[in-house]
Parts: C-alpha cells; structure tokens; sequence
C-alpha cells in the first residue's frame, strides 16, 4: 500500500474534499497507464496544475500561491 499523499486545503474556497483524478487512458481497453495527474477540489471543482505522477500532482497543489 503506497504512502498517503497530504493535500492542503483547497485555496479558493478552503475545503478539505479534494481527490487526485487521472486522464484515464487506463480505463480504455487496450489504453496506456495514466500519464497526467492533477488534484481536483470536490467542492468548487478547481484544479491544480498537471503532473506525470499523483505525488507530481500533489506537491503542484500544495505550492499554489494562494494570495
């Protein structure tokens, strides 16, 4: 089992529910793995910026300038 990512608060409405979404080639058939990642905050659907990993993904979240 891979080691939690921590993600912080979200910087445009400040909510905690935030998930790492993937491009999803890995749910076609026959498709390749995932090869962007990026967080997606559940509540205002903003997004931080792409990363070839969910670690990537994370830490381009979690240095957002936020004021």
């Amino acid at each position: 089992m891979g080691k939690k990512i921590d993600l912080i608060q979200c910087p445009h409405c400040g909510s905690e529910k935030l998930r790492i979404d993937d491009n999803g080639f890995d749910d076609i058939p026959g498709g390749d793995k995932p090869n962007s990642y990026w967080v997606v905050c559940l509540q205002c659907y903003a997004c931080g910026g792409p990363g070839g990993n969910q670690k990537e993904a994370a830490e381009n979240w979690n240095k957002r300038i936020t004021e």
